[in-house]
């Protein structure tokens, strides 16, 4: 919601939307659901508005105009070229693919398969744990067309998933984490959960960069020769993973909510990477794309027309987006990233968590401007700050940010006259005051208009892979997104490892 007042947002609210809002005492809670938001609705610009927002999902537009994307399509297609062309027999032995046994799927540490891992991951809370069921789930529906038995696992994080494919489905895996702190994380919980130094799992600290440099890396490891970085033990990685030619001899490269440009650096990884046999991506904070190198000035001082480096990625969306010139900017971005209308609606069902959401929202937004207005940044005091149970007047607001937050000034000086802040923070709220209500109603057209973005954004990376002769690739959603919104995972086959 930042610039909501210094883009003067509520004021460019359609007054007819205004008045729907006014006369409807229990909009707020109705605004929460689409159907019943298009119910009863007089002003045809609102209900046009969501009517569209819908029509243009990207679950709405995997469903039907863009069916060929879906993983059901493309799973029975190559399920029906492996029944033409008679694979999976015995004739086919001699192909790579085929030459993996049940039993060469152990490795060394024997038989892996258990029952309940989660016994022995015990870190992992309810969300992260769905997320990895459901993603190990899919590995294996991918599997059953590549054949492969190794997981290059991109910003693997704590190790959750890499730890689960390994227990429960007999993977070798590869982790490359850039946080030191999380490599450390995953080898304690791997050897709490293997009981031994298993080299079918390994770790590597590793930043991956939007450079060539990173692309050749990445054929190192996935070729099992020496890479110029080491893990976490500070070893050299050729010695420490002690891993010899897979049966097929290529990885599957997979991520579990990268971050900003790392989805798109693993695109650029998959797609150069002849060794790479399929690829399972999903996405989370759009927002922290770096802008291209010329565009970050623009983006410093605010305007809306910064270019990102990492999208579009579509050589066909950038053109089309350049001839209606179209850019998105960082708040379209931090849009895409927001949570779901379905999880925004189980958080605010009362009307108290609703009522608790907008003051949050509208306390902050004043904040912000007025810190704009007299040139100050913010900067925390502490992890988190200004939680929302702790208030519920503004003056309540300004004690608490005032123990919460230093102020700076331009020249990174302390500010100090919080009297003055104080009176222009409460001046500032005094003229705002009777428009804070509309929030409530910009915050849920907002999510209205989210999986719109998240669309354009995954559809251009699907683009970019069609693009770069990936015919069997498309978009699946993966997870509840009550659960976990960032629930869309893009996927693709390279043609050759497939087992048909």
């Amino acid at each position: 919601m930042r610039g909501i007042f210094s883009l003067n947002v509520l004021e460019r609210l359609p007054n007819e939307w205004k008045k729907w809002f006014d006369e409807d005492n229990n909009c707020h809670l109705d605004l929460l659901s689409s159907s019943m938001l298009c119910k009863d609705i007089s002003y045809s610009s609102l209900k046009s508005f969501i009517k569209r927002c819908e029509e243009y999902s990207l679950s709405s537009v995997l469903k039907s105009r863009l069916k060929s994307l879906s993983f059901e399509v493309v799973e029975e297609t190559l399920t029906s070229l492996q029944k033409e062309k008679g694979k999976g027999n015995s004739s086919s032995s001699s192909s790579i693919q085929n030459q993996i046994s049940d039993a060469e799927i152990n490795f060394s540490v024997g038989k892996v398969c258990v029952e309940n891992p989660w016994k022995r991951i015990r870190q992992a809370n309810g969300k992260k744990k769905h997320e990895v069921e459901e993603l190990s789930s899919f590995m294996k529906k991918m599997k059953h067309f590549t054949k492969t038995d190794q997981i290059f696992d991109i910003g693997s994080g704590l190790g959750y998933l890499g730890l689960y494919l390994h227990l429960v489905h007999g993977y070798k895996v590869i982790g490359a984490e850039g946080s030191l702190s999380n490599v450390n994380a995953s080898l304690k919980l791997q050897n709490n959960c293997l009981r031994t130094t298993c080299p079918a799992v390994k770790f590597i600290h590793w930043n991956l960069d939007d450079d060539g440099k990173t692309i050749e890396q990445a054929k190192l490891v996935t070729k099992n020769d020496l890479l110029s970085c080491t893990c976490s033990c500070g070893y050299d990685i050729n010695s420490v993973m002690d891993v010899k030619n897979s049966p097929t001899s290529s990885y599957d490269i997979v991520s579990l909510h990268s971050c900003a440009d790392l989805s798109p650096i693993m695109l650029k990884i998959f797609s150069n990477n002849e060794n790479l046999s399929s690829l399972v991506s999903l996405s989370c904070c759009y927002h922290k794309m770096l802008p291209c190198v010329e565009e970050e000035e623009l983006l410093a001082t605010m305007k809306t027309n910064s270019k990102f480096k990492n999208f579009p990625l579509s050589r066909n969306l950038y053109d089309i987006l350049e001839k209606r010139e179209f850019k998105m900017n960082t708040f379209s971005l931090r849009l895409a990233a927001e949570e779901s209308l379905c999880q925004y609606h189980n958080r605010t069902k009362t009307r108290n968590k609703l009522t608790e959401d907008v003051i949050s929202i509208a306390f902050r937004a004043i904040l912000q401007t007025v810190c704009e207005q007299n040139g100050l940044q913010m900067k925390k005091r502490r992890r988190h700050c200004g939680k929302k149970s702790s208030y519920s007047t503004f003056e309540e607001y300004i004690s608490i940010i005032f123990e919460d937050y230093l102020f700076l000034t331009s020249s990174n000086d302390s500010f100090s006259n919080l009297k003055y802040l104080t009176s222009q923070l409460l001046q500032f709220y005094l003229k705002v005051k009777e428009s804070l209500k509309y929030i409530a109603l910009i915050r849920t057209l907002q999510l209205h208009l989210q999986p719109v973005l998240e669309g354009l954004i995954l559809l251009d990376r699907v683009l970019y892979l069609k693009e770069n002769g990936f015919n069997y690739s498309g978009i699946f959603e993966l997870f509840d997104d009550a659960i976990s919104p960032r629930n869309k995972a893009i996927f693709a086959f390279r043609e050759k490892f497939l087992n048909l």
